[in-house]
């Protein structure tokens, strides 16, 4: 887990604050809470993207489904669902 540390406790810290088992979440709204750079973000939303695929350790969310903006910036975000 040494690619993503701290990553899964960010993301089971925010779902626990919103009180849901699952959610449709942005990685800027994960930004925006934890106060991440352009390059953590960019670490959380290839975090994610790893949960798509499989799972991650201890972590216990799945994503199960990617859905890209139509984005005028490569940076903007994306709405993923996270269960």
């Amino acid at each position: 887990m040494r690619k993503y540390p701290g990553i899964p406790e960010l993301l089971e810290t925010y779902m626990v604050e919103k009180a849901a088992d699952e959610r449709w979440v942005t990685v800027q709204e994960l930004r925006d809470r934890f106060g991440m750079s352009r390059y953590e973000s960019s670490t959380v939303s290839g975090f994610l993207r790893r949960l798509k695929f499989g799972s991650f350790g201890q972590c216990p969310y799945i994503v199960l489904k990617i859905e890209p903006n139509n984005r005028a910036f490569r940076s903007s975000p994306r709405n993923i669902g996270i269960w």
